[in-house]
């Protein structure tokens, strides 16, 4: 047997020479080698093909790529075709890496054997052990007392084995995602182990161990590790409440068919007394349509209540054309009983919302008429009055206005003529109204209607400056029935509405129903009653009519004609980097003519418009309004010119109609209306006045109702606080500066959004003003002790009833491979607390506490 040896000590080896001069190898001796000085290449047998025979097709386990080799000394058995690599020795073969102090390289079987801490880099998986087998022909290959790194995981086991297909089996082992490998803050252990790369872990059993100590153990289990969506069984979870018992959840399936669509199966069970199925669906599919559906329903078999409620939540976004001019959209909220929320639900959301709306509409453009249709079935269910309001459909077409004598193509609109700028519009709107109130006497309605309008303008300019309207509208409206305004008697309906609210609160909502019964929802851990719900009723007064069915139309129209111009003023003053003032003056003037509507007919309030009764109107109304405009400098650089900024300072308004045909008080109400801000503060004002006495006579203005409103939007700081790691320098460990450094300074903000609004009012000239006022305040804040520990605050306060109407305090704590979050909710609506640690990368393993 011959045998070759290098030994390379600066420059480590040249394998250059070794090949030419080992003629007995066809692979050494025909293969052209370009290397750098200390590196060794090896060309696969098959990819030279000799003169005398035909090259055969490669097998998928033949290798096909260069082998690269470094090591401190080479040892090359010519006649096995064995290859020993000593000292720093590493190999490299497409996206394969091994590094070892020792490697013995089987030519003839592509076998590679390594000692001496041995590690295979594969892609993004590492493995390490003591003495390491791999084939990288078949990819299969087998380790001792080794450790691994696979999809964001750590193994280590007594042996592993890697097959073809990339799987591994571990045996003995222990799995973790803490990247403190060595001495894991937790870690999974299992006798056998199977591995399946962006799939699934399987072990059996498996104990899991917190620390060094175990605190759970299962027969058999699986680790999902697919990051994309797949199908598979839900990790059920369980728990309890003092006074509602204990409950398990999460009990379902997961399934996802293809890319554009996933379902979701899954039930929870409380105390064999209430059972909650849910189902839901997420799809979509790129420049067409995407949405969501989710449904539930909520059986209760308690003693003499039981009970099966639904709810239905849903979202859809859909184009019916390539062009985008025919859409189909929805969004909404269906329940079956508006006690729902109340007994089922623990989402902030849905026990605050008291009106669930509910659409669904087809939209269509007419480009090249400029017109557009609408046609929208949508819903309201008001949760306090149990009342159903919803339209069965509604239809819009509007086409815009347009010149009935348009210019010719290509003419300038400079040179058009005054019949030119005469425009038509028309816009219709049908309806089917559908009312249902749950009472002691149940009311259910439907009610249609067809509403028609055509209006015509033709604006016109007079010197330049003043604008001058001319106008003339005609509507007709349609409906299937209609009530005779005779009055036939009078009748009384109870409504009842149902305020949940903690014992210890004070219930101001709904003052004007009166308390018929308290009932008690939950007890506290003493069996004191801890949350109540407050039933009330309210005296409705129903005037009762006779009602025809037959269809009625309702036709009328009005004309008028209107003048406004602007007028500008520029103020040049000049006040540190203040530029100049602007004052734009728009004075406006309107005449309307309504003729005499002898209207002795009722219609419902479906959404169509309808007239009423009136005598013949002649009213000219005035109007002036006000813009205070600013402009300041920004300096720039010195070469550059001054940069200009305007902003709004003030802006007001005065009006006030005359009516030629009214018997008396032929002036209306004296309008006043203001408002100014500075960046996000913003004030508004507005009042109106008297312009008659209590006795009818003409007078200065006497002031009837006031409001002022503040708000600034949202108001805040924040700022960094101490430099460093702050639990580091109060923790029982030996302080550490480098890691105290590390930590950084820590962040702070807080905000807040305060509103506030006045306003009184009075119902004749001599009485005094009824005050209503109205402030709140939302408001956040967040503060971070250390890069991992958060605390973070979130409010509502209601001055008006002074209780908080929402308030958490949420604590979070990022533990590296745990995931720590408490919730504290001391308010009104949903109190109680939320307590979870979970896995970061297996979400589905936790522990949590709620109340």
């Amino acid at each position: 047997m011959r045998k070759a040896v290098i030994h390379s000590s600066g420059a480590h080896y040249l394998l250059l020479i070794l090949i030419l001069s080992l003629s007995v190898c066809p692979v050494f001796s025909q293969t052209q080698v370009n290397a750098p000085k200390d590196t060794l290449i090896v060309k696969p047998v098959d990819s030279i093909s000799t003169p005398d025979t035909v090259q055969k097709k490669k097998s998928s386990q033949e290798i096909t790529d260069t082998v690269y080799y470094e090591a401190d000394q080479i040892d090359y058995d010519s006649d096995n075709k064995i290859l020993t690599l000593i000292g720093k020795s590493t190999m490299r073969y497409q996206k394969i890496t091994l590094n070892a102090d020792t490697i013995v390289y089987d030519i003839n079987n592509s076998l590679f054997t390594a000692g001496g801490n041995p590690m295979l880099i594969d892609n993004t998986d590492t493995t390490v052990g003591e003495q390491m087998v791999y084939n990288i022909k078949t990819r299969r290959g087998r380790v001792q007392y080794a450790t691994t790194h696979l999809s964001d995981g750590y193994f280590h086991g007594a042996r592993i084995v890697k097959t073809p297909k990339d799987e591994v089996y571990v045996e003995a082992g222990d799995y973790t995602t803490c990247e403190r490998a060595e001495n894991p803050h937790y870690f999974f252990y299992g006798k056998n182990i199977k591995i399946i790369p962006k799939d699934k872990i399987v072990s059996r059993p498996v104990v899991l161990n917190i620390g060094n100590t175990p605190v759970a153990a299962l027969p058999y289990f699986v680790f999902p590790i697919e990051k994309n969506r797949k199908s598979g069984i839900l990790t059920p979870s369980w728990g309890g409440h003092p006074t509602g018992g204990g409950y398990i959840e999460n009990i379902g399936y997961y399934y996802v068919p293809n890319d554009y669509v996933d379902f979701l199966a899954r039930g929870k069970v409380t105390e064999f007394r209430e059972f909650v199925l849910e189902g839901a669906s997420k799809y979509a599919w790129k420049y067409h349509l995407n949405g969501s559906i989710n449904a539930r329903s909520v059986v209760s078999t308690a003693f003499a209540n039981e009970s099966i409620q639904w709810a239905l939540d849903y979202a859809h976004n859909q184009q019916l054309t390539p062009s985008g001019l025919t859409t189909l959209t929805g969004r909404g909220n269906l329940i079956s009983n508006k006690k729902l929320y109340q007994e089922s639900s623990e989402d902030a959301d849905e026990l605050t919302n008291q009106n669930l709306t509910a659409n669904f509409a087809f939209a269509h453009r007419f480009e090249k008429i400029n017109a557009s249709l609408n046609v929208a079935w949508d819903r309201t269910h008001n949760l306090t009055t149990d009342s159903i309001s919803e339209n069965l459909p509604s239809i819009k077409f509007n086409l815009p206005s347009r010149p009935i004598f348009p210019q010719k193509e290509g003419e300038s609109s400079d040179s058009a003529k005054w019949y030119n700028k005469i425009t038509i519009g028309y816009n219709a709107s049908g309806n089917v109204r559908h009312i249902k109130v749950k009472s002691d006497n149940l009311l259910d309605t439907f009610n249609s209607g067809l509403h028609n309008a055509i209006s015509l303008n033709a604006p016109l300019s007079l010197f330049k400056h003043i604008r001058i309207t001319p106008s003339i509208n005609a509507r007709l409206s349609t409906f299937d029935s209609y009530t005779d305004t005779t009055l036939l008697g009078i009748r009384y309906d109870t409504l009842l509405v149902y305020d949940t609210l903690k014992s210890t609160s004070r219930d101001n909502r709904h003052t004007d129903y009166t308390e018929v019964k308290r009932d008690t929802l939950t007890k506290d851990n003493r069996g004191d009653p801890d949350s109540i719900i407050i039933t009330k009723s309210k005296i409705i007064k129903n005037e009762l009519r006779r009602s025809n069915d037959s269809i009625i139309h309702n036709a009328w129209w009005d004309a008028g004609i209107s003048a406004s111009t602007n007028l500008y003023g520029l103020f040049p003053i000049r006040i540190f980097n203040f530029a100049g003032l602007r004052h734009t003056f728009s004075p406006s003037v309107s005449y309307t003519f309504t003729p005499e509507y002898n209207q002795d007919k009722y219609f419902a309030n479906i959404g169509i418009p309808y007239a009423t009764a009136t005598k013949q109107r002649q009213v000219m109304t005035f109007s002036l309004s006000n813009q205070f405009d600013g402009k300041i400098l920004k300096s720039v650089k010195e070469e550059e010119k001054p940069s200009e900024v305007k902003f709004s300072i003030l802006s007001g308004s005065v009006s006030a109609s005359y009516d030629f045909e009214a018997e008396k008080e032929k002036w209306s109400d004296l309008s006043v209306n203001a408002s100014t801000g500075i960046k996000m503060i913003r004030l508004s004002y507005s009042s109106s006045f008297w312009l008659y006495d209590q006795n009818s006579s003409l007078s200065a203005p006497i002031l009837k109702t006031m409001s002022l409103s503040l708000s600034t939007g949202s108001l805040g700081a924040r700022g960094k606080l101490w430099g460093g790691n702050l639990l580091e320098l109060d923790s029982l460990t030996k302080f550490d500066k480098n890691r105290h450094e590390k930590g950084g300074a820590q962040n702070w903000e807080f905000s807040f959004t305060p509103s506030y609004s006045y306003s009184m009012s009075r119902a004749t000239q001599t009485s005094i003003f009824i005050p209503t006022k109205n402030y709140g305040l939302n408001a956040s804040a967040s503060i971070n002790f250390t890069p991992n520990w958060s605390l973070t605050w979130n409010s509502e306060y209601n001055f008006k009833e002074n209780q908080w109407i929402r308030n958490s305090i949420n604590i979070h704590c990022d533990l590296e491979c745990w995931d720590m979050r408490f919730q504290w909710r001391p308010e009104r609506l949903n109190p109680g607390y939320y307590f979870v640690v979970n896995i970061k990368k297996i979400p589905e393993i936790k522990w949590e506490q709620r109340q």
